[in-house]
């Protein structure tokens, strides 16, 4: 027997059929309000039946319209309708009533063991969505308070990038100061150990003013605000060719650049995300005697896909997720760098709504994809 707690409309101005409604369901446990009307059926809706027992034939508006009604009320879209007729039976009228919005279509004469049958049914639909929509709102809240979290730790990552850069700019420029001005003191240098030890100082300088500026451009990436633009890849490319110019002295490198699609983005930060692909490229193709690096993009799947092949050392498969983490150096000290600037792509990326992955092989090349929606 159902809980006495849910309730029926039954909506039916015969009375001799609506008391025999009334009674089937009272009799099944039912709690029951009746209408006699279509507008007392729109009155009595607001007592929150589980179910409307809705007949077509009413004396004031027909049930089609009463159902339509009914769906267009968001207070009352989700409760289970159950039209009935024994005029408006042929197969047209039916499938009107379930256009209209109802869950159900019974025709007279209805044996009380199926109108029964079919209203428990349609209360067993109603609890499946119920819990359907708790378990939804309550993901919904999930993961409100998951980006909310999440914003406010990369606000704070970013916040802590940026002054642990400042932090350790100026130091830095101190100790590159007070080098330059120890080597001119010592010229003539004699005594080559001491030559030595000052180059590597140098070299560790730069080294660590080139992980500052990484440590900055990370930070910009992620606290700028994105301003769209029309992007040419093609020409986006060029731009970023010219401003690798200083590693790309005494480097002989084919380049192969395709045709290239447009995009929509921040052209600062995707000429940012380029630049850091291609020096990739540039970089890991130092030792080949024949270096190439092709451009290549098109559209598939929705999104503005753009790849950068090289022919050099290439990675291990298995490590390809590392190469997109921060401070990631799957080659060791054998090439220079942080580790940051495909982080940075990554982000980038992901600031517009895209991905990146790679594909390679140990010693066979490397080919980075960009992935950013159509």
């Amino acid at each position: 027997m159902m809980p006495a707690s849910q309730r029926i409309l039954v909506v039916d101005d015969d009375e001799g059929g609506r008391y025999l409604i009334s009674r089937t369901m009272t009799r099944a446990g039912f709690e029951v309000l009746e209408a006699s009307s279509g507008d007392e059926a729109l009155a009595r809706v607001g007592e929150e039946p589980d179910v409307v027992l809705l007949d077509v034939h009413l004396p004031d508006v027909d049930g089609f319209a009463v159902c339509a009604l009914l769906r267009a009320d968001e207070r009352f879209a989700h409760v289970p309708i159950l039209m009935m007729s024994a005029q408006y039976y042929s197969a047209a009228y039916q499938a009107h009533g379930l256009d209209v919005g109802a869950d159900a279509y019974l025709t007279h004469p209805i044996e009380p063991d199926v109108l029964l049958s079919t209203v428990r049914a349609l209360l067993r639909v109603r609890a499946a969505e119920i819990q359907v929509r708790r378990v939804n709102a309550g993901l919904a809240n999930q993961v409100h308070a998951g980006t909310a979290r999440l914003a406010e730790l990369n606000a704070e990552m970013s916040a802590y990038t940026r002054s642990l850069a400042r932090d350790i700019q100026e130091p830095l420029r101190r100790v590159q100061g007070f080098l330059g001005l120890l080597r001119r003191r010592l010229t003539p240098i004699e005594d080559p150990q001491i030559d030595r030890y000052l180059m590597i100082i140098a070299s560790e300088s730069d080294r660590v003013s080139k992980l500052v500026e990484d440590l900055a451009g990370l930070a910009l990436s992620e606290g700028r605000e994105l301003r769209p633009t029309v992007v040419p890849l093609n020409q986006l490319v060029v731009q970023v060719r010219s401003d690798l110019e200083s590693v790309l002295r005494g480097r002989k490198i084919e380049w192969q650049v395709a045709p290239l699609p447009t995009v929509t983005g921040d052209i600062l930060l995707l000429r940012q995300a380029l630049t850091n692909i291609l020096h990739n490229a540039i970089k890991f193709t130092q030792y080949r005697e024949r270096a190439i690096i092709e451009v290549g993009g098109e559209v598939r799947g929705g999104e503005v896909v753009l790849w950068v092949r090289d022919n050099g050392v290439g990675f291990d498969p298995g490590e390809a997720n590392r190469l997109f983490e921060v401070f990631q150096r799957l080659h060791g000290d054998t090439f220079d760098g942080a580790g940051v600037g495909l982080a940075n792509v990554r982000r980038i990326a992901s600031r517009h709504g895209g991905r990146v992955w790679a594909s390679g092989a140990s010693d066979e090349g490397a080919t980075f994809f960009l992935a950013l929606p159509e």
